[in-house]
């Protein structure tokens, strides 16, 4: 992916973690869908996903109940 196409979707998702977390977390639910369905899946998971966040058709909410739970675990994984 180039360096004009992470600027491009950071517009959409301004922090790269949080890019990066919806769009791991969307691939993974492509992949659950493609499993209840039984059909295969057209292109790559993550390439979808970030083709949605491009297009703007995957958004994030986050709530402050997510987020410390989120660094609390970030917290124990570099201690």
């Amino acid at each position: 992916m180039a360096l004009d196409d992470v600027f491009r979707l950071m517009s959409r998702i301004p922090n790269k973690y949080l890019l990066t977390l919806a769009v791991a977390e969307r691939a993974r639910r492509l992949v659950q869908q493609a499993a209840f369905s039984y059909e295969p899946m057209e292109e790559d998971p993550v390439i979808t996903a970030l083709r949605e966040v491009d297009e703007g058709k995957l958004q994030i909410q986050v709530t402050d109940e997510e987020l410390i739970k989120a660094l609390e675990g970030r917290s124990e994984v570099e201690t």
